[in-house]
């Protein structure tokens, strides 16, 4: 398996994040513009977004988080669909604050690369999200949360990039009062979208 690219991009094909790999030699701007029109045409043309092409020896691998697209070039990758998940997600649960009110500063995200190497690319993969000790009754995934009550799309993803929280943790996180943080976290509880579990006396809540 070879990872020669990850890239983040707006729907309107402006780069948040690139990380080329193997002294790749591809224009970020030129390859925004690019995705973008593949999408859009894609969309207009069969209703339905594109999640791969190819060229050559290499397969591009697009998917679409409403907000955001996550690319993956590469010759191949088993679990691709895993992996652009688990990029897409913790993406968005670190930097949705910023991407609401985005003006155009890359330099914004560039501390994503060292997140990308340690928690997703690192050995943690396996287990990131996908923890089998951590049962909950619903998949959580990016049209999920983008339908839930605003204050509870904030808590989701205050939730991701914590991996587990408190109460009071995820209520600082979120800038709000720990009984508003503790109604929003039992809440996705009851709907089946998180889990919750006791360590040393106190609640912690976990995707």
């Amino acid at each position: 398996m070879r990872i020669d690219c990850v890239y983040i991009c707006t729907k309107a094909g402006q780069r948040l994040f690139s990380k080329f790999y193997k002294g790749s030699q591809i224009d970020p701007s030129l390859f925004s513009g690019m995705i973008s029109a593949i999408s859009s045409f894609s969309q207009e043309a069969t209703g339905e977004s594109v999640k791969e092409f190819k060229l050559e020896n290499i397969s591009i691998f697009i998917k679409d988080f409403g907000i955001i697209f996550v690319v993956i070039i590469s010759d191949f990758i088993k679990d691709v669909e895993k992996l652009l998940d688990m990029i897409g997600m913790k993406f968005i649960a670190t930097y949705i604050t910023k991407l609401r009110d985005w003006k155009g500063n890359v330099g914004l995200f560039t501390d994503f690369e060292s997140i990308l190497e340690e928690e997703i690319f690192g050995e943690q993969l396996v287990g990131l999200y996908t923890d089998k000790k951590k049962t909950t009754s619903q998949v959580l995934d990016i049209l999920e949360i983008l339908n839930l009550p605003k204050e509870l799309q904030e808590t989701v993803f205050a939730l991701l990039a914590l991996k587990e929280s408190t109460t009071y943790q995820i209520a600082k996180k979120i800038n709000t009062t720990i009984a508003m943080g503790y109604r929003n976290l039992e809440r996705l509880v009851e709907l089946g979208y998180i889990g919750k579990k006791k360590k040393k006396g106190l609640n912690f809540y976990f995707i």
